[in-house]
């Protein structure tokens, strides 16, 4: 996609300190930049662990600054009312998509007039984060962990647990297993913006599935001249 995105972070994402890493590093090979409002870092300050840095200083280090509050949230009827805020502020940072466990927590058309998709941080990175960026990710939790120490390999492998999605699409690029594949949930997306190309072309009818079919086309006939003609 030709524009830069921008992905909004809601609180139990921001709270989650590797989910977190992950989105924030990948900006520097991917074509993507995490953000979140100051509502969402007081709401995720208060399930911080106490030992995490806090959430400004987290921003700092990474050249991030607070997205404006969002208006009139309670316009979105189509939206649980306890994340209509989020649909707001999310719209208000001009985000193409909202990073949350809840995706069916918002209404279709709700998402549609605030031009963006809800969708799991798994499912987005493992589509939208680069190889490059995944490794500098993984170096970066080696460099920061705390004993008893594991290898890049260990790092990698973990990522399985809460991401499998993520560690599937970079599997080739550590020698090793996943430490326990866990299932993706049912539930991974919801909106009519293509998470992997970012275009607004997905069908009303079948909004869950996160790829548009211009992609899935393309995905088909990239596998079919791959493989080698006998």
């Amino acid at each position: 996609m030709s524009e830069h995105t921008f992905v909004f972070l809601d609180a139990p994402v921001i709270a989650k300190p590797v989910t977190r890493t992950l989105l924030m590093v990948a900006r520097s090979h991917s074509d993507f930049t995490a953000v979140w409002s100051l509502r969402a870092e007081q709401q995720a300050a208060i399930h911080r662990l106490p030992n995490a840095a806090p959430l400004p200083a987290v921003r700092d280090a990474y050249r991030s600054e607070l997205t404006p509050p969002g208006a009139f949230p309670e316009r979105f009827t189509g939206t649980k009312q306890s994340v209509r805020t989020d649909l707001a502020d999310a719209e208000a940072a001009g985000a193409h998509y909202l990073i949350t466990a809840d995706v069916y927590g918002f209404g279709l058309s709700d998402l549609a007039i605030a031009g963006l998709s809800a969708v799991t941080a798994d499912l987005f990175l493992a589509e939208r984060m680069t190889s490059a960026s995944y490794m500098d990710a993984i170096e970066l939790f080696s460099q920061t962990q705390s004993r008893p120490r594991r290898t890049l390999e260990q790092l990698h492998a973990a990522i399985a647990v809460h991401h499998p999605q993520l560690f599937a699409a970079h599997a080739d690029l550590y020698d090793v297993g996943p430490l326990r594949l866990s299932e993706p949930p049912e539930q991974q997306f919801w909106g009519l913006r293509c998470v992997r190309c970012g275009a607004v072309t997905m069908r009303a009818e079948d909004p869950h599935r996160g790829v548009c079919p211009a992609c899935l086309h393309a995905a088909s006939v990239r596998s079919r001249e791959s493989v080698p003609i006998a």
